[in-house]
């Protein structure tokens, strides 16, 4: 296997006290070309060196959540928050707080987003899309 990413020690951010690190292509793969830089992981176990597998943007992955193809993570800005979506584990992370889609679909107003202070119907609809094209990429792999 040859890799087709670096860790960028240069070029990190703090996220629930670990360090994630920004990936940067060292091969040309799918529409990545050479030298790209793409978001960032906390390990290499998160993001798989096979087929067309990539971190975009600022995307942000850690923890046991693993991208193995780029259908496996959804990633959309509100406004002051960036909403990453993974579909090995099924969560969801919005600015600092992460969940399941299932919990912070069940979450109160109040709860999830902070007494109302965001536009619930957008996140809602991002997580119901999410939710619904992760299940459907699942049934296709069975």
């Amino acid at each position: 296997m040859t890799k087709k990413y670096e860790l960028l020690k240069s070029d990190t951010i703090k996220v629930n006290n670990k360090t994630l690190y920004r990936v940067k292509a060292l091969r040309s793969f799918s529409d990545i070309d050479k030298g790209d830089l793409g978001g960032y992981i906390e390990h290499e176990g998160n993001l798989s060196h096979e087929e067309d597998a990539w971190v975009f943007g600022n995307a942000e992955v850690s923890g046991n959540a693993v991208v193995n193809h780029t259908t496996d993570i959804i990633t959309f800005n509100f406004g002051e928050y960036h909403c990453t979506a993974t579909r090995s584990d099924m969560s969801c992370q919005i600015g600092c707080m992460r969940h399941t889609i299932d919990e912070w679909l069940s979450l109160s107003e109040e709860d999830a987003w902070e007494r109302g202070t965001y536009n619930v119907e957008k996140y809602k609809s991002f997580l119901q899309f999410c939710k619904l094209r992760f299940n459907k990429l699942n049934k296709e792999e069975q």
